[in-house]
């Protein structure tokens, strides 16, 4: 069996270098020990694991996550636990990182906010219906904002920036 690698263009590359380092400036201080060595180990191996796909529009995942974790640190002012939650949320979502493992190795914090990113994934692909489909929508956001009112903040920054991408 073959595993799909998702190509970087010469642009995407440069553009995700530059984002990186944005985003590493940005918060830095907010860093533990090993942060940055762990997430670059987990979403090289999804990467390299086939489990990193283009989306609907295109648009290369990991792009997508730098530009929403930029959005959410300098627009919304969120650090540490919301940065790693998003760039992990495609291993999440992908298979190669369950949220417990996150959980453990970065903290329950951001394992709550990945469980409740997926939750609002999850009910979002599960509800296609339009009857009903508003209400239990709306329940599912009323209760991850209970929760951790970043995974809110987060889904907003993540919404920004498809809207800016498209």
């Amino acid at each position: 069996m073959t595993t799909q690698h998702i190509d970087f263009t010469s642009e995407e590359r440069g553009l995700a270098l530059q984002l990186y380092a944005q985003l590493k400036d940005r918060i830095a201080a907010s860093l533990q020990p090993g942060d940055e060595e762990h997430i670059r180990r987990h979403v090289m191996t999804a990467i390299e694991q086939g489990q990193v796909q283009r989306d609907a529009f295109g648009l290369s995942p990991v792009l997508t996550s730098l530009q929403a974790a930029l959005i959410a640190v300098e627009e919304i002012g969120l650090r540490r636990e919301a940065v790693l939650a998003i760039m992990l949320h495609p291993c999440v979502e992908g298979g190669q990182l369950t949220i417990d493992e996150a959980g453990s190795e970065f903290g329950l914090p951001v394992g709550r906010i990945l469980h409740g990113l997926h939750r609002i994934e999850v009910s979002g692909a599960a509800n296609t219906e339009l009857t009903g489909t508003q209400g239990e929508n709306f329940r599912n956001l009323l209760i991850s904002l209970a929760e951790d009112m970043r995974v809110i903040l987060i889904m907003i920054a993540s919404r920004v920036n498809l809207m800016r991408q498209i």
